[in-house]
């Protein structure tokens, strides 16, 4: 999956949503969000329950990896974008 994100925009915070499963009654969320402490964007992943079946764990999180990065690119692209030197 990789998010469509406009030039000069920045995804801050993106929910996943699944359904409950045979443990859990309630629907199941996943927050990705950023902040910067000023150096840049970094990554904060929330979730009160997430499953993960056994037999997609690794391409879930790589995928769930993937978008994270991107959300840090765009977000330091907008925020801290490189200083240009006088030639």
């Amino acid at each position: 999956m990789k998010l469509e994100i406009p030039d000069g925009y920045a995804v801050t915070s993106i929910t996943f949503g699944q359904p409950s499963d045979s443990c859990s009654h309630r629907e199941q969320k996943l927050t990705l969000s950023l902040d910067d402490a000023g150096a840049g964007a970094f990554l904060i992943i929330g979730a009160s329950r997430w499953s993960l079946d056994d037999d997609c764990v690794s391409k879930d999180l790589a995928k769930i990896s993937a978008i994270g990065k991107q959300m840090c690119a765009s977000y330091d692209e907008v925020f801290h974008p490189p200083v240009k030197t006088p030639q």
